[in-house]
């Protein structure tokens, strides 16, 4: 789950995430891009899901809640990360890591 605005600089990092991690993921994998708007229900189209909330700095954690409810309630997932247009994942590490979680109980970082 990426969380991303419509400020040019937002839209910038997500061109060039959707340009490199993100357009080559595998299968095992999918993304969502997170944003809010003045809708008064949840949209989703093409990878992108728009919240019942206003764009607005202020309003992040609110949009983080109401995706991971959404996500919930309509997508099949073993593990949610939710993050930033800024941040870069190497997919290959990432494997790793998520290797070493302990799957038998409820696991949150």
């Amino acid at each position: 789950m990426v969380i991303a605005s419509n400020n040019p600089e937002n839209e910038k990092d997500l061109q060039a995430q959707l340009s490199t991690w993100l357009g080559g993921l595998p299968p095992n994998y999918q993304f969502l891009i997170l944003r809010g708007s003045e809708l008064s229900r949840f949209s989703y189209s093409s990878n992108t899901l728009y919240v019942p909330a206003q764009e607005l700095y202020e309003n992040i954690l609110l949009k983080t809640s109401l995706g991971i409810l959404w996500a919930i309630e309509n997508m099949d997932f073993d593990l949610l990360i939710r993050t930033n247009v800024s941040t870069y994942f190497a997919i290959d590490h990432l494997d790793k890591l998520i290797d070493k979680i302990e799957t038998r109980k409820d696991f949150f970082g």
